[in-house]
């Protein structure tokens, strides 16, 4: 349904105006599922794990059959484990950020830098220590800088800024580059999903005077 959305027409806004509330509730029922795999992967899994490489490490201190092999195997072992658990923090990460809940701030703050290692980006990120936003808008608001930056990606070779202000309306975010935008700022590296995204989320495009920045607006909830 989602890609459907993306792909139809312009010439077809009162289709599209039928099923925006249906792909509202997809948008949120996605994240929720992704929240509770997310949240199985931590509390399960990767505590198992822990507790394997704990149960291995007392029998390497305890190895009174065969110290040597024992001795030789059980790091190799922790090494796997080790490596699988950042494994699963990364699958965790990406399905759905924990941190969000706890520091929306720290959260923009790690995307962007995966942003910066993964894909190239040059990305300069200002924020207050700690920003009063609920948890439907700070979902919304790391999907929304997500999508901007992998969805319809814009220019690698750009200098990028992303900030988070708090105002009366609610929570700022802030885009800015020095490459130039087109006319249409409100839109500019917003595709059709990302849009309903932003919506599905309480947020909104806010004009900016500046014709190199974009404003998106979340309610603090």
């Amino acid at each position: 349904m989602l890609r459907a959305w993306d792909a139809m027409s312009d010439e077809e806004p009162d289709i599209r105006e039928s099923l925006r509330p249906v792909l509202h509730h997809v948008l949120i029922a996605h994240e929720e599922a992704k929240r509770a795999a997310a949240l199985m992967l931590h509390d399960e899994i990767a505590q198992n794990l822990s507790l394997i490489s704990l149960h291995l490490s007392l029998i390497r201190k305890q190895h009174a059959v065969n110290p040597e092999v024992v001795a030789d195997i059980v790091p190799k072992v922790q090494g796997i484990i080790a490596a699988t658990q950042e494994k699963v923090r990364g699958l965790e990460f990406g399905l759905y950020p924990k941190i969000i809940e706890l520091s929306v701030t720290e959260a923009v703050k790690g995307l962007l830098h995966r942003l910066a290692e993964t894909q190239g980006y040059a990305i300069d990120y200002t924020s207050p220590p700690a920003v009063r936003c609920g948890r439907k808008s700070a979902i919304g608001l790391y999907r929304v800088l997500e999508h901007f930056f992998t969805q319809a990606p814009p220019p690698v070779g750009a200098t990028w800024s992303v900030s988070l202000t708090e105002g009366n309306a609610g929570v700022i975010l802030s885009i800015s580059t020095t490459s130039a935008l087109p006319p249409d700022t409100a839109t500019f590296g917003i595709d059709a999903l990302t849009q309903e995204v932003l919506s599905a989320h309480g947020g909104k495009v806010s004009p900016a005077s500046d014709p190199h920045r974009i404003e998106i607006v979340f309610p603090k909830e």
